[in-house]
């Protein structure tokens, strides 16, 4: 699922040790990401995928 973190809030993914980018990141769906939905820190949206990376996908 693609998440971001909600104006205000930092959070950290807890396997990279990075902080979430303001843009978003893709993560996988488990409990600690239900839970971070849950309490409000980030929100669910759908993915932005650039042109250049839906044309390199079209070329594979």
């Amino acid at each position: 699922m693609f998440v971001k973190p909600v104006s205000g809030r930092v959070v950290r993914d807890p396997v990279k040790g990075t902080f979430l980018p303001e843009s978003g990141e893709e993560v996988p769906e488990n409990t600690f990401w239900r839970r971070r939905l849950k309490d409000g820190d980030v929100q669910k949206v759908k993915s932005v995928t650039t042109s250049n990376e839906v044309k390199a996908e079209k070329g594979k």
